[in-house]
């Protein structure tokens, strides 16, 4: 995880309590990911940047500056996927030092997920929950209004997000068309959602609760 304020890069094992600092000194780090080599974070400094490490120790370097406001990573073959909020766009860096790009405009991205030809986006800007082709090269369009949208996952055939001072969590089709589904509202500032086979997982950060529901 990153620690926004702390200003580190940390992880726990899946059975210990044993903190282990991967990275400190960061400035103001957000979201986190990785590959089978590196831990991925954003900092919302100014010039913000994509920044990695080993997880095997070793420094860390910077793969990209010049964000406004990073928020969620996405690592997937062989490039990371940034939604940076107030630049309105989602941007695709790859790992193989070729250019980054421009790959989705939104008003205000913060959550992001893939699926093998589009990027879904919960633009808190906006209002919505959009879609995009993952390449680029394609207008984002709405497929569900979202009050508040903060972060996202999908699967084989629906999208799920969190939408946080409403407080609801709601599933709508990829393809959208039909009303959402709110899997649960009444809530206190919802935020962070992951998924399994089975289950939809999301942070009640305002109750200090995790939830979830079966898909």
């Amino acid at each position: 995880m990153a620690t926004y304020d702390g200003g580190q890069v940390v992880r726990f094992a899946k059975q210990s309590e044993v903190l282990e600092v991967l990275h400190d000194g960061e400035d103001l780090p957000v979201g986190i990911a990785v590959d089978g080599t590196h831990v991925y974070w954003a900092s919302q400094a100014p010039d913000g940047s994509l920044r990695r490490a080993p997880l095997a120790g070793g420094p860390a370097e910077t793969l990209y500056t010049g964000f406004l406001a990073p928020w969620k990573i996405v690592v997937e073959d062989g490039a990371v996927y940034v939604a940076d909020q107030f630049a309105g766009h989602v941007f695709r860096i790859p790992l193989n030092g070729m250019p980054a790009q421009q790959v989705a405009h939104q008003m205000g991205p913060l959550g992001i997920a893939l699926d093998e030809s589009h990027i879904y986006s919960a633009d808190a800007e906006g209002w919505a929950i959009t879609r995009a082709p993952r390449e680029g090269g394609g207008a984002a369009f709405a497929i569900a209004d979202a009050e508040d949208p903060i972060d996202i996952v999908v699967d084989e055939e629906n999208v799920y997000w969190t939408e946080g001072e409403g407080g609801i969590t709601a599933m709508q089709s990829k393809t959208g068309g039909d009303p959402p589904i709110v899997l649960k509202s009444g809530q206190r500032i919802t935020s962070a959602i992951e998924q399994d086979d089975t289950h939809i997982y999301w942070t009640e950060s305002g109750g200090g609760r995790v939830m979830r529901v079966a898909k």
